[in-house]
């Protein structure tokens, strides 16, 4: 396995998603709350990739269609690792990133209200909240 992932596999979920989270957003002020500025290479993903996303990962979102409509997506390289990012708001803002190396996905966060810095929680966990 290369490096990028290795590593980003030894993180804790708080330290992986703000880790991603300041390489995301590049503008001023705390990514996904003050700021959506997106890094440049970053890849937007089309409205049928975010509604795709979202029937696909967000199993216990009641509106897929509000979720399609709200939510953003973006796709960028990493070192050797592929970054998904996805975001939406709906009075709190969730913010989820998946790490892939080629088709393996390494890790996947959420964070339920991303004005915050903390309460990050792997992916795996989140559905069965």
């Amino acid at each position: 396995m290369n490096e990028v992932p290795a590593f980003l596999k030894k993180l804790g979920p708080n330290g992986l998603g703000e880790a991603l989270r300041d390489i995301t957003f590049v503008g001023e002020g705390f990514g996904c709350y003050e700021n959506f500025t997106v890094r440049k290479d970053a890849r937007e993903w089309t409205r049928k990739e975010v509604a795709s996303f979202a029937k696909e990962r967000l199993e216990r979102i009641d509106d897929d269609d509000f979720i399609a409509r709200a939510g953003e997506g973006y796709t960028f390289q990493e070192g050797t690792a592929t970054v998904d990012v996805f975001w939406y708001w709906d009075g709190d803002g969730t913010l989820y990133f998946r790490v892939r190396d080629g088709n393996e996905t390494i890790r996947e966060v959420v964070n339920d209200d991303c004005k915050k810095g903390h309460g990050w929680i792997e992916f795996a966990d989140h559905n069965d909240m």
